[in-house]
């Protein structure tokens, strides 16, 4: 026991200290709170929500030893990068709760994307000739095709980093999509768009898996979340 204590205590030690695992400690806690907080408000039920906690215990058991690995053969960078991928884990499975929250809280705000176009001209932004270039121009018609692989690369790209010792690229990575959800979250639920009008200025429609996720959650009826969501 005495020697599963020492091969444990660097680790631990390291995970406390002050700096990005605590950023995340508390990220995780405020979307817990607000996830509670919010369904509660909303109504909303999480479906099997025991089931989700139990998968998350059984995915991080077995990752954890891992970056013990890592330690024990005093390769810290790779110690390190692998201990983001248990916060990517938590994060990617809070998440989807604000999510759903803003879609059931923005179902009862007009859609705005008339607002949004004439705020579009007054800056002197003109979407429909953005979006004529970009499917006459290589450049559209390749991000046009790519965009479905959107999802993937962004996996790809965090993994990339976290399992080859990309310290900083990871942390970095999982702040900066933190982030991006916190503005991105409020403003879908008080600037309502319609799937029509949450195209990129690829054309592209925001896949309608996201707006199902938040079925998953929320019971919302499948038309007005699809025209609710982002």
């Amino acid at each position: 026991m005495s020697k599963f204590v020492q091969q444990w205590q660097p680790l631990v030690a390291f995970s406390i200290k002050p700096g990005f695992h605590r950023q995340m400690a508390f990220a995780c806690l405020a979307l817990l709170i607000v996830s509670f907080a919010g369904c509660s408000l909303t109504s909303i039920r999480p479906l099997n929500p025991l089931g989700l906690a139990i998968g998350i215990a059984v995915v991080l058991g077995a990752w954890l030893p891992v970056p013990l690995y890592w330690n024990e053969k005093g390769k810290m960078n790779l110690r390190d990068a692998a201990l983001t991928i248990p916060w990517a884990l938590l994060i990617t499975a809070f998440i989807r709760f604000p999510v759903a929250i803003a879609a059931r809280l923005s179902a009862g705000i007009s859609l705005q994307d008339a607002n949004l176009a004439r705020w579009d001209r007054s800056l002197g932004v003109s979407v429909p000739g953005i979006v004529e270039w970009a499917s006459h121009h290589w450049l559209g018609v390749l991000a046009n095709k790519s965009y479905p692989f959107l999802d993937a690369l962004l996996v790809i790209s965090f993994l990339l980093a976290a399992l080859t010792g990309k310290v900083k690229h990871a942390q970095q990575f999982l702040i900066a999509n933190l982030v991006a959800f916190a503005i991105g979250i409020p403003l879908s639920a008080l600037v309502p768009l319609s799937v029509h009008g949450t195209r990129t200025i690829f054309r592209r429609r925001l896949p309608r898996r996201i707006a199902r996720q938040s079925l998953f959650l929320s019971g919302i009826p499948e038309p007005m979340c699809s025209l609710r969501m982002y």
